[in-house]
């Protein structure tokens, strides 16, 4: 395991110090594999795993996150006795990004496929599998591609067909969600035109949220405004939130049990942030011109909004609506702002990628209850958090690009622990 390349702080905060410790790194794909020698799991997360004074959710969140770059980056999955079973596939990712529990599986020669009768409108992609966390395979989806989002359970998944490629954009060629049994069924529900990546579904599989953008002739809108769409698993419209923007703003945020729906508008002079209620569609708080909106999160618990800004990110309490911690990027100086954003079920542990513009460098940053980076390191990933707050886990991974699942690696991957405080 190669030294920290991180700079690690250490500050004294109002009840006791935090210290973080750095669990696990690999760099390569030869270095995950090599931590593997003595089987899974390694004998740091086994010490980890079998900690009773841990909290088991966190516990059990640090193993499926583990399994899952091995599986992602390596291919390679343990049974529950501990047996290897490799699949050899072209890529394989998981279709749920907290939990990671179930994984979509793209074939080895899968056939290719592209408007067929048999087949969601328009789309190019190809038949996958599902498996779970110990290799078994557990369903088939008509198509699996990187923009595809799956419930916790696999139950069901959700995508947007009718449209493959950058013309149907400019074209505004009308769309659907397309909800994806495991069986290897699909149904397609009309909604006007989105963006291929503009959909998200809640942890339980209840509550599904899309935005889109109001076609020409249409009576759901004035043309060219935005509306974002709430949906049952069935797929049917439980309610519409009508919006200036059409489809440039990203995919909702949807909290575990569809309890909330969290939306961003970029265009200038109305830009913000939207918290719905997921039962209603009803608007709860709208946050200022202020909050620009890289990433939308919502804690496990549903109770912690968490968004990542260009110049103010800040988490929100959507039970008492208030904010609970926000933080200048000014302030933090480095010509920083902080991305994709997690924080934990208190609201205390706070977690976001960063992007520095001079010189121009990507990183990830820990803060623990106050507006002080508790950890900075200036490896390119994403950082979640586990629910407790115990555990961060970065790994490299963008979510804007590249474009396809096998056009890079979870690899560096960085595990570390957060101790003391309250």
């Amino acid at each position: 395991m190669k030294p920290l390349l991180a700079l690690l702080f250490i500050f004294s905060l109002s009840h006791a110090d935090i210290q973080v410790t750095e669990l696990f790194r690999a760099e390569t794909p030869e270095e995950l594999e090599a931590a593997l020698v003595d089987g899974y799991p390694m004998p740091w997360l086994a010490e980890v795993l079998a900690d009773s004074s841990i909290p088991e959710e966190d516990r059990y969140w640090l193993d499926c996150r583990m399994r899952a770059v091995i599986a992602q980056d390596l291919h390679l999955f343990f049974d529950e006795e501990g047996n290897e079973v490799r699949i050899d596939a072209d890529w394989i990712a998981p279709g749920e990004d907290y939990w990671r529990e179930n994984f979509m599986v793209n074939g080895r020669g899968a056939e290719y496929l592209y408007d067929r009768s048999d087949q969601p409108t328009d789309v190019v992609s190809e038949p996958g599998t599902l498996v779970n966390r110990f290799g078994e395979e557990i369903g088939q989806l008509a198509m699996v591609h990187r923009f595809i989002r799956i419930c916790r359970d696999a139950s069901i998944g959700v995508s947007i067909s009718g449209w493959h490629d950058i013309y149907s954009a400019f074209g505004r060629v009308p769309c659907f969600i397309c909800l994806l049994s495991p069986n290897g069924t699909y149904k397609e529900v009309p909604i006007g035109f989105s963006g291929y990546s503009n959909i998200s579904i809640s942890n339980d599989g209840s509550l599904i949220a899309v935005e889109t953008e109001v076609p020409e002739g249409s009576d759901l809108g004035e043309a060219f405004t935005g509306l974002v769409f709430l949906l049952d698993h069935e797929g049917n419209v439980l309610s519409r939130f009508p919006m200036t923007d059409g489809v440039m703003n990203g995919a909702p945020a949807v909290s575990s049990t569809g309890r909330y729906v969290a939306c961003k508008q970029n265009s200038i002079p109305e830009r913000g942030v939207f918290l719905l209620d997921g039962e209603t569609g009803q608007l709860l708080y709208r946050f200022g011109e202020d909050i620009v909106g890289h990433s939308l999160s919502f804690s496990q618990n549903e109770q912690y909004l968490c968004i990542g800004g260009l110049h103010r990110p800040l988490v929100f309490d959507c039970e008492n609506l208030e904010e609970v911690w926000t933080v200048s990027t000014q302030e933090l100086g480095d010509h920083l702002s902080l991305r994709a954003g997690c924080c934990s079920n208190d609201g205390l542990t706070i977690a976001f990628s960063s992007r520095q513009t001079q010189p121009y460098r990507f990183g990830t940053i820990v803060f623990a209850g106050d507006c002080t980076p508790h950890y900075h390191t200036l490896t390119r990933g994403d950082i979640h958090v586990s629910p407790a707050g115990v555990f961060t886990f970065a790994q490299c991974y963008d979510s804007v690009e590249p474009n396809s699942w096998n056009d890079f690696l979870c690899v560096p991957v960085i595990v570390n622990c957060l101790e003391g405080g309250e």
